[in-house]
């Protein structure tokens, strides 16, 4: 019987019991948080700006850190190196924020709850090549809940543009 059971670890009958998360573990941020990217416009000009939008959908009973959280790991926005013939015009902004204290850390801290988003604004460069282009990036953030904090989680996002 040892010699089945060795033979199944081996063979990796094992592995998809031991990838189960078992009753009463924490969830991961990226279950907790669901990002979505949205423009204003799916189509724009040469010179004509374009409003994105990041919105984080937190699940009951969770705080995502915001961008100017003093305590935690705060919300942060990288946006890719090559932004395809658009430039950054003002951003990042985010939504309405709560804020707490956290006692463990004798400070405030900012957050989300429910839901919150980021604004960025770009502009296509004049000389933009005509065309599909993608504005993306990644989002790098944290939650907690009253009990514990989930290691903080990193999540990309992509929004298509069309420059006429």
């Amino acid at each position: 019987m040892l010699r089945f059971a060795l033979l199944a670890v081996l063979l990796g009958g094992a592995a998809p019991a031991l990838a189960q998360p078992r009753p009463g573990d924490p969830p991961t941020a990226d279950q907790v948080v669901t990002w979505e990217a949205l423009l204003d416009k799916r189509s724009v000009r040469r010179g004509e700006e374009v409003t994105l939008t990041l919105t984080a959908r937190i699940a009951a009973g969770w705080k995502l850190y915001a961008m100017d959280s003093q305590a935690g790991r705060p919300l942060e926005v990288r946006l890719n190196d090559d932004l395809g013939g658009f430039r950054r015009t003002a951003g990042p902004t985010q939504s309405r924020t709560f804020t707490d204290f956290d006692d463990a850390l004798g400070m405030d801290y900012t957050y989300f709850a429910g839901q919150g988003t980021v604004t960025l604004r770009f502009r296509a460069n004049r000389n933009a090549r005509r065309g599909r282009h993608t504005l993306g990036g990644s989002v790098r953030f944290a939650v907690c809940s009253d009990e514990i904090c989930l290691p903080p989680k990193q999540a990309t996002f992509a929004a298509p543009v069309h420059v006429r």
